[in-house]
């Protein structure tokens, strides 16, 4: 689990990160941001280039990840799944 991640999406960035970790449960493949395979340096520029030429889909990632976080990982939704665990 990642606050870095959570935070660069919680400002509409895409992420590229590694598919590895709490990664898999933050970013949705294709949807809020790539994931590439460990250790794998033409994978991560394979994910990466599509980004560098394509703003709509930076812009669409982006704004993906943020409902993500708001849905996930606002505050509210989290004290409330807090209150429910402890319940």
């Amino acid at each position: 689990f990642s606050l870095v991640v959570l935070d660069a999406m919680a400002m509409k960035l895409p992420v590229i990160a590694a598919a590895a970790g709490g990664n898999l449960d933050q970013v949705t493949d294709g949807v809020s941001g790539r994931l590439f395979r460990v250790n794998d340096s033409k994978d991560i520029a394979e994910k990466i280039s599509p980004y560098v030429v394509d703003k709509e889909l930076r812009d669409a990632h982006g704004n993906a990840a943020r409902e993500f976080v708001l849905q996930h990982h606002e505050m509210g939704v989290a004290l409330d799944e807090l209150l429910k665990f402890y319940q």
